[in-house]
């Protein structure tokens, strides 16, 4: 696939295994070129030769988490940098199929708004038929898969690095869209995500269920930083809020009944608590 725009992309590691490599195989051919920011907090001599050895892929960073704002602030001034306008932001969770990657980026190229600060696709599998990707507007996308528009993100800042990870994204989206940017999200085109630990469940003669959930310190930052974007953005996007409020209680609730680790998310939930009234961000739980 030749690309109209010239594209770059990011992806962040962490713990890879040779699963999270193949994930990349599936948008790395796709690019101009790959950054690679390794948040593995140990310094892998074996996987920095892996890296090194793949085509038009460049490490920016190893053996220390930076998290996820500023590992991707890391690539966006390296793009920057190199000339590119659009950059592909990836987690090492996500992959795309043959299929879904040909209609995404040949879409996106295909589109030509300078008012976008991002597109994005569908983040679950999702039928699909066989045009081009369509895109509505959104308030928020998740990070990965998403494709910046380099320029706008200069303009109104990069990412919130205090952060450090979760609701990253969700800031920056906010940001964009208080400032007259817009977020598009593709309807029919989509990229294959994992999300947090999965747990089977279910008692007797109840069928088994996949149950779905992130881990203690993971749901630190995930209370404390919403917390924190709410105080920034509620009075303007409402809704948007209100949903979020009610997939943080369904988080919190499918830890506490399906986890090994229930005392912990409660531990860290009331940290976060404490943390945000503090004013105290960045990586405070040692991740």
């Amino acid at each position: 696939m030749v690309l109209q725009k010239m594209i770059c992309g990011v992806v962040i590691l962490y713990k890879p295994t040779s699963e999270h490599f193949s994930n990349i195989e599936t948008y790395r051919s796709i690019l101009d070129k790959l950054y690679v920011v390794d948040n593995t907090p140990i310094i892998d001599s074996a996987r920095i030769d892996y890296i090194a050895s793949l085509e038009n892929t460049v490490l920016l960073s190893s053996g220390k988490n930076l998290g996820i704002g500023a590992a991707l602030n890391l690539a966006i001034k390296q793009a920057t940098q190199d000339g590119y306008e659009w950059l592909l932001t990836m987690d090492q969770d996500s992959c795309y199929s043959p299929e879904q990657a040909q209609k995404y980026f040949s879409s996106i190229d295909a589109i030509d708004d300078i008012s976008v600060a991002v597109y994005a696709p569908h983040h679950r599998k999702i039928v699909t038929d066989g045009g081009d990707c369509r895109f509505v507007e959104r308030d928020i996308v998740f990070t990965s898969g998403n494709i910046l528009n380099l320029e706008i993100a200069r303009q109104i800042g990069m990412f919130d690095e205090d952060l450090f990870i979760d609701s990253v994204d969700h800031e920056f989206c906010l940001r964009a869209k208080t400032k007259g940017y817009t977020i598009l999200q593709s309807t029919n085109c989509y990229l294959n995500h994992e999300v947090g630990e999965g747990k089977m469940s279910g008692f007797f003669f109840r069928r088994k269920k996949m149950r779905w959930f992130h881990s203690p310190k993971r749901f630190y930052f995930m209370v404390r930083n919403a917390l924190y974007i709410r105080k920034l953005y509620g009075d303007s996007f409402k809704s948007f809020f209100r949903t979020h409020s009610k997939e943080l209680r369904k988080e919190l609730i499918r830890s506490l009944k399906y986890s090994d680790n229930r005392w912990d998310y409660l531990h860290y939930g009331l940290r976060a608590w404490r943390d945000y009234r503090k004013g105290l961000f960045g990586n405070r739980v040692g991740l």
